[in-house]
């Protein structure tokens, strides 16, 4: 399993009411702060879109940016956190899409050149050793995608793995293990590309 990196969401400020400042620094990061208002205004009202979602809070203001910021937390869909910096009188927050975890890709190969053995030794890991002889292909599937490499013939594992990082790199992050000798046996990882 991959953990998946904390990502802003895109938030947009619908209405803020009297008395509460909020400006949006950079996608998901917001600047809020207590202003004081003309009459006696005990409560700060919110309302913001989050990735589409519609988030209203309302909150006494007497208890400042801190509850501030466990209101939002409270108030927003499942799945979404609150990173905050506060300070003494204002609150910098950014709206984030939770961690999730994402499956580790299934490998599975076969290979038809006599000499250039593909092995599978874990679930997203594969073994080449020996130098091609040219004739077969290596066929390797990534959970649903197929793809097929033809070895050149004295082509050496570590230049096919360089081939198959290429052929993957839209969609997989492929790490290679650096071999001893020239022709050694090269592993490689496939991991999901964010």
């Amino acid at each position: 399993m991959t953990l998946v990196h904390p990502r802003s969401a895109n938030v947009a400020v619908l209405s803020a009411g009297q008395g509460l400042s909020v400006t949006e620094i950079t996608t998901g990061t917001l600047h809020f702060r207590f202003e004081p208002t003309e009459t006696h205004q005990p409560f700060a009202s919110l309302s913001l879109r989050v990735d589409g979602s519609f988030v209203t809070l309302t909150v006494p203001r007497v208890l400042g940016t801190e509850y501030l910021r466990e209101a939002l937390h409270g108030a927003l869909p499942e799945g979404y956190l609150v990173l905050a910096h506060p300070s003494d009188d204002a609150l910098i927050v950014t709206i984030a899409r939770a961690c999730e975890v994402e499956p580790t890709p299934h490998l599975f190969c076969t290979s038809y050149d006599t000499t250039m053995r593909a092995r599978k030794v874990g679930t997203n890991r594969l073994l080449l050793k020996g130098v091609a002889r040219g004739k077969g292909d290596l066929q390797v599937r990534i959970n649903e995608r197929e793809f097929r490499l033809r070895p050149t013939r004295g082509e050496t594992p570590m230049a096919l793995s360089i081939r198959m990082r290429e052929l993957l790199k839209e969609t997989h992050i492929t790490l290679l293990s650096v071999p001893d000798t020239e022709d050694g046996d090269v592993v490689l990882t496939v991991l999901p590309r964010r």
